[in-house]
């Protein structure tokens, strides 16, 4: 039994659940949680029921000496695994989770504590999916599991994996998420990558900006296609490492997958190869002929006009291109669709118009 299929049936979903029908049951389970409370406005208010109901708290570090201070409190008070703590917050591991077995000596912080891992710059801008991701654990957890389901080598990376699918679900609360992310949408007639940014600051300034991008393209109405690229000093070019596509984009055949080489005429290269001024990324938007870019297997894109737009973006860390691919007609058609935007009733005047400025 695989990984899915073993987390679906100790959840009670159908041998046949995929990793969206687990994420639902988690989305599902939340807005039970939420029933009959006042409205709940924030991402941070649903994290706070939900941990509630978990009895689980969220401890941040962002130095060393927080971690420190963590390690000792927890085993000052008779919480030896959290002396395992440095070595388990390694260079690949964003969070942990650990299970109190002593909680009347410290109720405060419940019967699990999952410790977020914020001391460099790339870490911290996880620090919001990361806690989704630990809470994911404790979501799919059955009330008759003393611990999370915790498999060995490729089941536990399969299982990590199902673990972000679920945290890029829940939080992104559609409930919450959904209704902005139009709003923006149908508000700008366009999403843009400078309409992501102003929709991760409304929704959660601590989400990064490539999650919210993910987001919000996959739940768009509108048709498009988010992209990240980065170097292939082997092959020598540049290469999709993260892609999602919005549901009306996939059903038109805009479907490109993760290591396609990015085409040397597109904008996504260029803005790669502009020497970019300090503190200000290369950015740039062109009408771009889609069938350009070809599959690993040779196949092309469908033969459209799409608008592309395109930024390069470097941190301490690494170094991409973040693209959104618009099809032209498709997004004609998507504007036709929406509700016409009411015309302001103006005063009627005589002669010239007077130069507001």
């Amino acid at each position: 039994m695989g990984v899915v299929q073993q987390v679906a049936s100790e959840l009670g979903l159908s041998s046949s659940a995929t990793e969206a029908d687990i994420a639902a049951y988690c989305v599902r389970k939340i807005g039970a949680w939420l029933d009959g409370r006042p409205r709940v406005q924030s991402i941070a208010e649903v994290q706070k029921i939900v941990c509630d109901r978990l009895h689980l708290a969220i401890v941040e570090v962002r130095t060393g000496a927080d971690l420190n201070r963590l390690v000792s409190q927890y085993t000052h008070a008779g919480e030896w695994v959290f002396g395992y703590l440095p070595a388990d917050l390694n260079d690949g591991t964003y969070a942990t989770t650990y299970q109190i077995k002593q909680p009347q000596n410290h109720s405060q912080f419940g019967h699990w504590v999952a410790v977020i891992d914020s001391r460099n710059e790339e870490k911290a801008a996880r620090r919001h999916f990361s806690k989704w991701h630990e809470i994911a654990h404790l979501l799919t957890m059955p009330a008759e599991r003393e611990r999370p389901y915790q498999p060995e080598g490729p089941d536990l990376r399969a299982l990590e994996r199902l673990m972000d699918a679920v945290a890029a679900q829940i939080g992104f609360y559609p409930p919450l998420f959904d209704p902005l992310l139009e709003q923006r949408v149908q508000g700008d007639r366009e999403l843009t990558l400078g309409g992501i940014e102003r929709l991760r600051v409304d929704f959660c300034q601590d989400a990064s900006y490539q999650a919210t991008a993910l987001a919000a393209v996959e739940r768009a109405s509108l048709p498009c296609v988010y992209l990240e690229a980065a170097p292939d000093p082997a092959r020598r070019t540049l290469r999709t490492c993260q892609v999602t596509a919005s549901v009306p984009a996939w059903t038109n055949g805009l479907r490109i997958s993760r290591d396609t080489p990015v085409p040397s005429s597109s904008v996504a290269a260029l803005v790669w190869n502009t020497p970019a001024e300090p503190g200000i990324p290369a950015h740039e938007v062109r009408t771009e002929q889609l069938s350009a870019w070809r599959h690993v297997d040779g196949g092309t894109l469908p033969r459209m006009d799409a608008r592309v737009e395109a930024r390069c973006v470097r941190t301490s860390w690494h170094g991409c291109v973040q693209a959104l691919i618009t099809p032209t007609r498709l997004r004609d058609e998507w504007l036709a669709s929406l509700p016409a935007v009411p015309t302001p009733n103006l005063p009627t005047q005589a002669g010239p118009v007077p130069d507001p400025w």
